[in-house]
């Protein structure tokens, strides 16, 4: 049948696939009930493209069965363009790390062992990020497809996507790539309930700025009696019209299904319900047709035509004829090697008809019989009301989805494996199952960032385990306690990750309590892990004792604990540094390195590379600093996780370019981290330091929806290092912005905040910021002969340099290391502003620090300071002159970096 209507909508695809293959990014959203044209638009579209050199085409649908499915529609989309390259070319594609898109797409993997392509897993391995390494893998397979031309990815049906494809679209969308792609995605609205899993995600790419939206409306009846003609060959009377549109309410499939019908059946009433005509059309087939359409509907998706007639149904085989009539009649389609249902919307007309034992007999043998993955014959199994089969293929699901998804998805198979527990009469008998299949559904959680649900299912497994009352030295004995303290230790990370410092710590203690006291790699882990939340906790004396001990305990114990002798090296590198011996913390920090290497745990190689940085940035040494996260992202790029634990390392080379006055590379870091967002908040970072440079350098719109995203995560997440740069971004940006008292308001509301991080550095930076911003409201006070924000202004600039001086003279940061002289420049900034508070500004006094700003230097801190140096100059009589020279210094500086507001 000719293609009728949808042409708007289809110049609109055409428009950005066209804007694609020119650089220039724009993704299409199309949305609509089941019917209404949106798989016909991309088969039109496509159809139109042919065989046009310069464009590949890459299509996959998500369906109901394979929902809990890794990857599936991308799957599918990646097979198909693939499956097209020649050899050389499927080489380049693929490009240096094959194996994770051969384990999402198997089809390739004999073609490219048979090319002499290596399919090994990479050496470094962090399996909490395994879903952020295929996702990125797919990403530059993509992008390297890009230059055979433009590339259109369609997912459809993202109502049925699993969680890791819809993880993999948001970051396509929001990824810095430089691909010619056009992505275009499609769901119908009306299957989204409130507790959709895919409802907020949909919704949210809907207001995306370079997001395209078509809403696909019904047919006008000019549509509808397009559609007809080109049915039947002529034009509808116009009572024929009538009841056509009434009947079909403008839906395209439905109108196509009554005039598929009133050509074949008699007695026919256009407007029966849908189901009605559907089971008018079931009923004119033949026995083997009939039994082919059922099956096809509960399949739910096209199946190989061996596949189908290998089935083992209740009732016999099916048998070609009857395939091939189930086509001819229009309620199926045949493409290449397979068959499938025709539409979505028959298949669940289709099912709603079937009597229930119908239904689940069919189920039953799909599940069986067909070759399909865990997660789909679990879907299967479910639907055909078999309990135990089902929980069965939702543990295989859940092992197998830690390979490409651990985190929600698996959590997704334990979870209903669990709610399937008591149908299972080997899970009921077996309470230690229990008990781990919980404890693999905690750790899913945690890997999905969702740390009080992990928790909670810890303290299950717990509750789960069996008694045992014998108090008889065995083996047994101590398997069982090593398991038990893991168990502990586990609870303890999940409740501190979610926010329960105190919780975490005692459930950790515990854990060391019930662990035998001699060596072992669990009690090594426990000390480890325990030492590591203190140091974070700042808290480095009772961190670097117990660091020792895992390390002693590791070194006792099997070569299996190296990684953890690694993990406690690290811990106890920081803990000595902040406790003066900075050479002696480094030095750790190295060998950590080297064992992360050695192990192949890319995660405490991060840790270490992420330490490294941090302390040279704790000494002032930024540039060395830089180096290290350099090779930091160099080495995860060889481990395929580049861009994800980029958006971490990245967020501190942002912050080591903006000290040192580099913003525009600071700037460029922070927009390619963004790309990419892990589960807990490290991708905070880059926002923080992108909305910093965009308050300085500009202060313009993005500034401000910057600082406000960032002003809402702090009110989400406790203290950390960031609390007073984001208060920095704020008050900036309002005295930019001439609002000197809501300036004034900010600060005095985020200083307890600043005080809970209990950083010496961090405090005399915000005092700094209270007493500029106190500063500026009583100069307007005493312009306005306002003496009440004078007083306002006062008692906030009191409050936090006393504050301040406190804590940075109680510091036990060494005077020589650079964060603590950058600590005493803060305070001295804060004691200028004091002046200009009391109408005493001090030339002399921002002189000095402008001078030892640039020493270090920091040269944005040196520009304001010679600033402030010239008003003070200018206030003093006869000082015109004198201002001239540090005017242009501030000037030269700030064109440098560039800072516009400042000039």
């Amino acid at each position: 049948m000719a293609f009728v209507g949808r042409e708007p909508e289809l110049a609109l695809l055409a428009g950005a696939l066209q804007r694609a293959a020119e650089g220039a990014r724009r993704h299409v959203l199309i949305r609509g009930e089941a019917g209404m044209g949106a798989s016909t638009s991309l088969d039109e579209l496509e159809s139109r493209l042919g065989d046009l050199p310069g464009v590949v085409v890459a299509r996959g649908i998500a369906t109901e069965p394979q929902a809990r499915t890794p990857f599936a529609a991308v799957a599918a989309a990646l097979e198909r363009a693939l499956a097209a390259l020649p050899d050389d070319r499927l080489i380049d594609v693929t490009g240096p790390r094959a194996y994770d898109l051969c384990v999402v797409v198997p089809a390739i993997a004999r073609r490219l062992e048979a090319l002499g392509i290596s399919t090994s897993p990479p050496t470094f391995r962090a399996d909490a990020q395994l879903g952020d390494r295929v996702i990125e893998g797919i990403v530059g397979t993509l992008d390297r497809l890009t230059a055979d031309g433009a590339l259109l990815i369609a997912l459809e049906d993202l109502h049925w996507a699993d969680p890791a494809t819809r993880r993999f679209v948001g970051t396509l969308l929001h990824a810095s790539h430089a691909g010619r792609l056009c992505l275009v995605l499609t769901y119908q609205p009306d299957q989204l309930h409130r507790r959709h899993p895919a409802a907020s995600f949909l919704d949210g790419l809907a207001g995306m700025d370079d997001v395209e939206l078509i809403d696909l409306i019904p047919f006008t009846p000019d549509e509808i009696a397009d559609l007809a003609e080109a049915a039947s060959g002529e034009r509808p009377s116009a009572a024929f019209l009538a009841a056509l549109v009434e009947g079909s309410r403008g839906n395209p499939l439905q109108a196509g299904q009554l005039l598929e019908a009133h050509a074949r059946l008699e007695g026919l009433r256009l407007s029966d319900p849908f189901d009605e005509v559907l089971g008018a059309r079931l009923d004119a087939l033949s026995g083997p047709a009939l039994r082919a359409v059922r099956v096809l509907a509960l399949a739910r998706r096209p199946l190989e035509r061996e596949v189908c007639l290998a089935l083992r149904l209740p009732d016999g085989r099916l048998t070609r004829a009857g395939l091939e009539e189930a086509v001819s009649v229009g309620l199926a389609r045949a493409a290449d090697t397979t068959i499938g249902i025709a539409h979505e919307r028959y298949a669940e007309g289709i099912e709603a008809l079937a009597v229930p034992p119908e239904r689940r007999s069919i189920h039953a043998a799909l599940a069986a019989s067909a070759p399909f993955g865990p997660a789909e014959a679990a879907w299967h199994w479910s639907v055909a009301a078999r309990p135990v089969e089902a929980r069965r293929r939702h543990l295989d699901a859940a092992r197998e989805a830690e390979c490409l998804d651990p985190g929600e998805t698996a959590l997704l198979h334990y979870l209903a494996a669990l709610d399937l527990a008591d149908a299972d009469p080997a899970a009921a008998d077996a309470a230690s199952d229990l008990s781990e299949t919980l404890a693999a559904g905690a750790r899913a959680a945690a890997t999905a960032g969702a740390f009080r649900r992990a928790a909670a299912l810890v303290k299950r497994a717990l509750d789960a385990r069996p008694r045992r009352t014998s108090t008889k030295a065995s083996a047994e004995t101590k398997r069982r306690s090593l398991r038990l303290g893991e168990l502990y230790e586990e609870w303890g990370r999940y409740r501190w990750a979610g926010g329960d410092f105190a919780g975490g710590v005692e459930q950790m203690e515990r854990a060391l309590a019930i662990l035998p006291r001699e060596p072992s790699r669990e009690r090594a882990r426990a000390l480890a892990v325990l030492a590591q939340h203190h140091m974070i906790d700042g808290r480095f004396d009772e961190s670097a004792t117990l660091a020792r001990e895992a390390s002693d305990v590791a070194s006792r114990s099997s070569p299996q604990a190296r990684g953890e002798l690694g993990h406690a090296t690290c811990t106890l590198g920081v803990d000595l540094a902040y406790l003066g011996d900075l050479d002696a913390g480094l030095a750790l920090l190295e060998s950590a390195t080297e064992i992360a290497r050695e192990t192949g745990r890319l995660d405490d190689l991060m840790r270490a590379y992420a330490n490294r940085t941090t302390l040279l940035d704790l000494d002032s040494r930024r540039e060395a600093a830089l180096a290290v996260v350099n090779d930091g992202v160099r080495d995860a790029r060889a481990a395929g996780l580049a861009e994800t634990y980029g958006a971490f390392l990245r967020g501190n080379a942002a912050d080591i370019l903006f000290m040192l006055g580099r913003w525009q590379e600071s700037e460029v870091e922070c927009r390619a981290a963004m790309g990419y967002r892990p589960a807990d908040t490290a991708w905070f970072s880059p926002i923080l330091y992108l909305g910093l440079v965009a308050v300085e350098s500009r202060a313009d719109e993005e500034a401000v929806r910057l600082v406000g995203q960032t002003l809402l995560q702090l009110e989400q997440v406790p203290a950390g290092q960031w609390t007073a740069l984001v208060m920095r971004a704020a008050v900036s940006l309002l005295l930019w912005g001439g609002q000197p008292a809501e300036a004034v308001e900010v600060a005095a509301r985020e200083w307890h905040r600043v005080l809970e991080t209990a950083d010496p550095l961090q405090i005399a930076m915000a005092a700094s910021t209270a007493l500029e911003a106190a500063a500026a409201l009583a100069e307007a006070g005493r312009e306005d002969r306002d003496l009440g924000a004078v007083g306002t202004a006062g008692e906030l600039a009191a409050r936090a340099l006393a504050d301040a001086e406190r804590q940075v003279a109680a510091s036990r940061l060494a005077p020589t290391l650079g964060a603590r002289r950058e600590a005493e420049l803060h305070l001295e900034m804060a004691r200028a502003h004091l002046g200009r508070l009391r109408g005493r500004a001090s030339a002399a006094r921002w002189a000095k620090l402008a001078e030892a700003w640039a020493a270090i230097p920091v040269p944005y801190q040196a520009a304001k300071s010679h600033w402030w140096q010239a008003l003070a100059l200018l206030q003093a009589r006869d000082g015109r002159a004198a201002a001239r020279a540090p005017l242009l210094d501030a000037w030269r500086i700030s064109g440098e970096l560039p800072a516009q507001p400042l000039r």
